[in-house]
């Protein structure tokens, strides 16, 4: 689990969060394809980040375009967050981002790369260039 503020010191999770991580968690299988990643929804105080939801990212199988790996490609994740933030209410946003994959020492290099994610996600879609 990543959020976007760091200096977060707990983070609370709804019991109904709770399970669904772990579902996530259980329904991995053994290659790094078979990934859960997904959007944690809340809000965040200066000493608490409070989890009301994890709305796992669709694969784009899902979406219904080519399936590929599957693992959802970074753009999609991306496109998911905004299109999921948009549509919450005031007081509510996408405060980090959650990813349930194969026990690994692989695993634990995929902080830097949810941080990454996490980053892009938070920032202003660039505009056009004409």
């Amino acid at each position: 689990v990543i959020l976007k503020d760091s200096m977060v010191r707990t983070v609370l999770l709804e019991p109904r969060v709770q399970n669904e991580l772990s579902e996530w968690e259980s329904s991995c299988g053994s290659k790094a394809a078979d990934e859960q990643i997904g959007l944690l929804v809340g809000n965040v105080t200066e000493q608490h980040g409070y989890v009301l939801l994890a709305v796992r990212t669709p694969s784009l199988g899902d979406a219904g375009e080519n399936a590929g790996s599957g693992r959802p490609e970074d753009w999609w994740i991306i496109e998911h967050g905004r299109h999921v933030r948009q549509t919450l209410p005031g007081g509510v946003d996408v405060i980090g981002l959650a990813l349930a994959c194969p026990a690994s020492d692989a695993a634990k290099s995929r902080h830097l790369y949810l941080r990454g994610l996490l980053s892009k996600l938070c920032s202003p879609p660039s505009s056009p260039s004409s």
